[in-house]
């Protein structure tokens, strides 16, 4: 079976994407890096919430590579304007030989420049996939998400905006 993309097309979709999404980033992070910020139940619910909004309002791009009839790769990502924000993704190790990352990547890319996406943002960090792939890199940008349930996010973001009153919102 040729490699595809399975995009998430309906809301009910986002929280077992999540959960499958989850079972792989917490494990390879913690590994990696000694921790997963997934590992907080707060956080997981804040995400898929997030997420459902993100979609209801068509900003959302969740998707799932596909190989030999199995999740390869789950991808999160946004769209906003004619630029696709890059937030998340994750392999879940059972093709790693074939570099599902970098095929989902190509696949990515065909499908969002066939929407009519002029640039992909593939977020911070210097990882090697990122470096090899971009074809320009600029200065980073600071994003921040505010959990606007939670009495710390509402105060937070109050205290934020009044320090940075130029800050853009979305």
């Amino acid at each position: 079976m040729e490699p595809h993309l399975r995009p998430v097309a309906q809301k009910d979709e986002i929280r077992p994407f999540f959960e499958e999404l989850f079972t792989h980033h917490i494990p390879y992070w913690t590994e990696k890096t000694g921790y997963s910020y997934f590992t907080i139940p707060a956080e997981r619910e804040f995400t898929i919430t997030w997420s459902e909004q993100l979609f209801e309002q068509g900003f959302l791009r969740l998707d799932r590579l596909i190989m030999d009839g199995k999740t390869a790769n789950l991808s999160m990502g946004i769209v906003m304007g004619d630029t696709f924000y890059w937030i998340l993704t994750i392999n879940n190790n059972a093709f790693n030989t074939y570099s599902p990352g970098m095929i989902g990547l190509a696949f990515r890319l065909e499908a969002l420049a066939a929407q009519g996406i002029r640039q992909f943002n593939m977020g911070a960090g210097d990882f090697f996939y990122k470096i090899q792939s971009a074809s320009y890199q600029e200065a980073c940008k600071d994003s921040i998400v505010f959990n606007m349930r939670s009495f710390k996010g509402r105060l937070y973001r109050a205290w934020f905006l009044k320090r940075h009153p130029k800050a853009v919102q979305v």
